[in-house]
């Protein structure tokens, strides 16, 4: 049954509040002058004026300040017990003035989020501060800027959480390169998560945090049988998804003209289609993988209640969205069966930042800081899962080991299988392997950019239904690429042309590629050179937006003015 469509927004809000309270911005006051909507006023400092609002809200409590300095901005916090706000220079974040009456527990002691309900939130206005203003990011808040002049803007939701993560984490950077996509195109973009709204920038940084680390030793958890773990998890799941849908219904796109909503696929998560629905806006559901059929292809079962998750936590979601936006053709197939109409799929690859991944950035303070001067560098970035199959690569290189004397292996990442690989390079006695870490995403480039061959591997035996981030990455840095026949790039790379393909799960054929590769420079030039025009041409982040408006523009074409202007 397709989820109900809430009514598109009223004028005053189920909780009573004022909606001018929230279809703002609010006009930045002259000065001196002293501002009271609903709240007692005060000052503080010269030439600051605020106005704390605690408003009669159902919990959780809402308060709201503002304050006249370099134009105006607004600080929000939510939690089930606030206390006022200070102010702080416009484009930074606001900090409590005092402990909440609970205590305050808002932060973990670096300063990060953890994930939890009473999530704060602050929005400035789009116009910086003064070079050289005063004060520090906010701890407790994170910012995002606020509506663009011409009220365009898109929202992005996103229902994970970012504890436990370890990077680089994919679908983090999929939805900064979303969001920064509608930046560029209107000016303005959020990302609304369970803690809180991101910039794009925020979001890249939670998915190669450097500060992360595995947890120790296998822990208790590991001795709880599978399926009671995944049953557990998904009882939270529909916990989790009520609470972030309660929390989403407002924030700083309030007062804008919403494109769309877009929402990336999770079980029972709903918040970005009651935020559409009230805003009368498109929804645009990204489905990187339908997660029961995913979690079945990897042998993970729910034994009597995995097709009532699909029936009750995914199957209403994809029917009732107004686009499915699916990474692959294989996605978008089972998205299909799931009773969705053909012309409400559309197929958007996982793109790349073409400026920030470029052939113009240089590798060699890496290869001079790991070592590696002088030697055939081979790569491969990602967040160490089984599915990847990293153990190609090592048994590769052992197979290479006299065949091209001077290869290195370059792995870049970190993830649970790592220790596993790290022992097998050891059973493997290869000495060539540079296993570097999470490394923080700005300079993922340069590391690519160390490579002489990049590599895309496959174990051949779950299936490929995925969109590598890498590979449009090491085509963008115009890298040679060696990847399996297999999904996308047995679709769109020609072999030869624009990359290597080989045969999933083979070392002895990767290794041959990796050979070829070693022994004619020419190639991979030529290789790089291909991969580079066919990134720009079809896999960029502003493509993937471009796909979108498109479709939607041919479903309602008296909209398509709006999206497409």
């Amino acid at each position: 049954m397709p989820l109900p469509r809430p009514p598109v927004r009223r004028s005053v809000p189920r909780s009573g509040l004022s909606s001018r309270c929230w279809t703002s911005p609010w006009p930045a006051p002259s000065r001196g002058e002293r501002r009271v909507a609903g709240g007692s006023s005060s000052s503080s400092g010269a030439g600051t004026t605020w106005s704390s609002i605690p408003l009669a809200t159902a919990s959780p409590r809402v308060w709201l300040g503002s304050r006249k300095r370099w134009g105006a901005s607004w600080f929000v916090r939510t939690s089930s017990s606030c206390s006022a706000a200070i102010p702080t220079p416009s484009g930074h974040g606001s900090r409590s003035s005092q402990p909440s009456r609970s205590g305050d527990r808002s932060t973990r002691g670096d300063g990060s989020h953890p994930a939890r309900r009473d999530a704060c939130w602050s929005w400035t206005p789009s116009p910086a501060p003064p070079t050289g203003s005063p004060g520090l990011p906010g701890r407790h808040c994170r910012g995002a800027s606020a509506v663009p002049p011409d009220g365009r803007a898109a929202v992005f939701v996103m229902p994970s959480q970012s504890a436990g993560q370890i990077g680089p984490v994919a679908v983090w950077i999929t939805a900064a390169g979303w969001a920064s996509a509608a930046g560029r195109l209107w000016g303005s973009s959020w990302i609304l998560t369970p803690e809180g709204v991101l910039t794009p920038d925020e979001a890249v940084a939670m998915a190669t945090r450097p500060s992360a680390r595995l947890p120790d030793g296998p822990g208790w958890r590991r001795l709880v049988p599978q399926v009671v773990r995944l049953g557990a998890k998904d009882v939270r799941q529909v916990a989790r998804a009520r609470r972030f849908r309660d929390l989403a219904a407002r924030g700083p796109w309030d007062g804008s003209d919403l494109a769309f909503v877009w929402q990336r696929h999770d079980l029972f998560h709903t918040a970005g289609f009651r935020l559409a629905r009230e805003h009368g806006k498109p929804l645009v559901l990204f489905v990187d993988a339908p997660l029961v059929w995913e979690a079945r292809k990897w042998g993970v079962r729910r034994p009597g209640w995995g097709r009532l998750v699909e029936l009750a936590g995914e199957t209403p979601q994809f029917r009732s969205a107004d686009l499915v936006a699916c990474v692959s053709d294989e996605v978008a197939e089972e998205v299909g069966r799931r009773g969705v109409p053909a012309d409400r799929i559309v197929v958007t690859p996982c793109g790349v930042d073409a400026d920030a991944f470029s052939p113009n950035v240089s590798g060699e303070a890496v290869r001079g800081r790991l070592g590696l001067e002088g030697r055939f560098v081979v790569g491969w970035v990602g967040s160490f899962r089984r599915f990847h199959g990293v153990d190609i690569a090592l048994r590769a290189a052992a197979l290479l080991r006299e065949r091209v004397p001077d290869l290195a292996l370059l792995l870049v990442g970190d993830g649970f299988e790592r220790s596993a690989m790290e022992r097998l390079a050891g059973e493997l006695a290869l000495r060539n392997v540079v296993f570097t870490g999470t490394v923080a995403y700005p300079e993922v480039a340069e590391y690519i950019a160390a490579m002489d061959v990049a590599l895309v591997l496959d174990r051949g035996d779950q299936g490929f239904h995925y969109s590598p981030l890498k590979l449009k990455e090491y085509m963008a840095c115009g890298r040679s690429v060696v990847g399996p026949r297999v999904g996308e790039l047995a679709r769109h790379l020609i072999d030869g042309r624009d990359g290597l393909l080989v045969r999933p799960g083979d070392p002895a054929g990767l290794a041959d590629a990796v050979e070829r590769l070693s022994a004619d420079p020419s190639l991979r030039l030529s290789l790089g050179a291909t991969a580079r025009e066919k990134a720009l041409l079809g896999w960029t982040w502003d493509r993937q937006l471009a796909t979108v408006l498109e479709r939607l523009g041919s479903l309602d074409p008296a909209l398509e003015h709006r999206w497409t202007a």
